[in-house]
């Protein structure tokens, strides 16, 4: 839910990938695009925020096909466990960096952390380590910055499609060693 100062809902949104066995069949399933809602920041200045829940921020098409142009602050909540908890934040990461956005990342027993456009770690915080009653805050930067991943998009997932492709096919191309019959070993063998 994204709630407005007053304590009103503006926009619902349901987690699209749910995950396989823990979640299916327990959980909605969300068939929306991602929110992405203009806000006004406590300094008085307007900003375009966006929010994935978990999971869905794994999926860089799914960000990056959601974020309007001019989104500059993607808040993704998220719940972790022991076995994901720092491929989960990296990947996280990540999306700020393929986008040009900020990220502010909310954990409940994994890593929170806000990163800025440029995949650099402003505050990050391990909730096993200090605490689930603890508060961290941040100062988040709310500036998109434009990025090759974001502008060219699909291009570049199919470049690494190409890339997987030719590479096969040099390997397969490989001339191999041609090896020698038992009569041969025999000649050359003084």
């Amino acid at each position: 839910y994204l709630v407005n100062p007053k304590g009103e809902i503006e926009r619902c949104y349901y987690k699209k990938n749910l995950i396989f066995i823990i979640e299916q069949g327990d959980y909605v399933q969300g068939s929306e695009k991602m929110p992405n809602k203009t806000v006004t920041m406590p300094d008085g200045t307007k900003t375009k925020i966006a929010s994935a829940i978990c999971f869905d921020a794994d999926y860089p098409g799914q960000v990056r096909d959601n974020l309007d142009a001019d989104t500059s602050l993607l808040l993704i909540p998220t719940w972790d466990w022991g076995a994901i908890r720092a491929y989960h934040t990296n990947g996280a990461e990540l999306r700020s960096v393929e986008n040009g956005i900020s990220i502010a990342r909310s954990t409940y027993d994994g890593i929170s952390s806000v990163t800025d456009a440029y995949g650099r770690t402003v505050m990050r915080s391990d909730t096993a380590a200090s605490g689930f009653e603890n508060v961290v805050f941040a100062d988040v930067p709310t500036r998109r910055v434009q990025t090759l991943y974001h502008v060219a998009g699909k291009v570049i997932d199919w470049l690494y499609v190409a890339g997987l492709v030719a590479a096969v096919v040099m390997v397969a191309r490989r001339k191999k060693p041609k090896r020698s019959s038992p009569q041969e070993q025999e000649k050359e063998t003084p």
